[in-house]
Order: structure tokens, then C-alpha cells, then sequence
């Protein structure tokens, strides 16, 4: 494990051994980070999030924040991360909104700059400014690009490309 000496971590966070750590990286409460994930400059993680292996995490990333919801009152929600997700500049992605609910990002996904809260993806690549919200579920190879907007309890079927 590599852990630049400008990183911030908290010690309630767990990171395996085999995890490198760039600089400036904040890491703020009980995140968990498996083997073989890259989390680079100026990364903010936080909340309970949970971050499989062989993630990237790219510059200024935010993961497991509270999320951009009126309805959230503080309650314990969760951010769910799989295997080997690719997660570029600035992107967001919050916890759940409601008590006990989860943000799910499954494995093998390409996610650019667009916030995102109480989503299920795998396998998605989501870019420009599409919005993914409120009990969205996005099926395997889905891609979203230009202005789509998914909202409140709409479910993506297999293969569907919105442009």
C-alpha cells in the first residue's frame, strides 16, 4: 500500500494492504476499500461506503456524501461499490437517501462528472449530463450521453442508449 503523506485518512476507515493512496486524498469515516483500487489526487470518500477492488478513482472524485436530497434527514444510508469501476473527474456519487437504503454502484462501469444518488448500475457508462435519481435502475451495457433524464421509480431496460 502506498499512501501519499499529504493524504488525509480517518482511523475508523479500513484499506487493504494492496491499496495505493495519491496525494491530498481525503478519506473522512468508516469507508472500506478492498485490494488493487487507485484513488488519486484530491478524492474526497466518505460516509459508510463500502469500494470493491480494482477500483480507479480519478481527481476530485466525491464518494458517499450525503446525498442531494430534501428528503434526507441524516439518516445512516450506504454507498455499495463493486469491482474494477472506473470513476473520473469530479464525479459524485451519494449515499442513499431514506434510512437503511443504498446507492449500488455493481462492477464494470465507466462513470464521468454527473451526480448520481439511489442508483443500481452495471456495466453502464453514463456521460455529459444525464441524471440518474430517486429508485433508478440501470441494466448491463446501458449508456446514457447529452441531456436524459431518469427520475422517480423508472426502470431502464437492457440495452437502451438515450441520447
Amino acid at each position: 500500500m502506498t499512501i501519499h503523506p499529504t493524504a488525509v485518512i480517518d482511523p475508523k476507515a479500513e484499506i487493504d494492504g494492496e491499496v495505493d493512496i495519491g496525494p491530498y486524498v481525503v478519506i473522512e469515516g468508516p469507508v472500506k476499500i478492498k485490494r488493487g483500487t487507485y484513488v488519486m489526487a484530491h478524492a474526497y470518500l466518505t460516509g459508510w461506503t463500502e469500494i470493491g477492488a480494482d477500483n480507479e478513482i480519478h481527481p476530485g472524485a466525491m464518494l458517499g456524501n450525503a446525498p442531494q436530497d430534501k428528503a434526507y434527514k441524516g439518516a445512516e444510508t450506504y454507498l455499495k461499490i463493486g469491482d474494477r469501476n472506473i470513476f473520473r473527474e469530479h464525479i459524485q456519487v451519494h449515499r442513499g437517501t431514506v434510512a437503511g437504503s443504498s446507492t449500488v454502484v455493481g462492477d464494470d462501469n465507466f462513470l464521468m462528472a454527473n451526480p448520481m444518488s439511489d442508483t443500481t448500475a452495471s456495466s453502464v457508462i453514463k456521460s455529459s449530463s444525464p441524471t440518474a435519481r430517486s429508485w433508478a435502475a440501470m441494466w448491463k451495457w446501458e449508456t446514457m450521453s447529452l441531456f436524459p433524464a431518469i427520475a422517480s421509480s423508472i426502470s431502464s431496460s437492457a440495452s437502451v442508449i438515450t441520447r
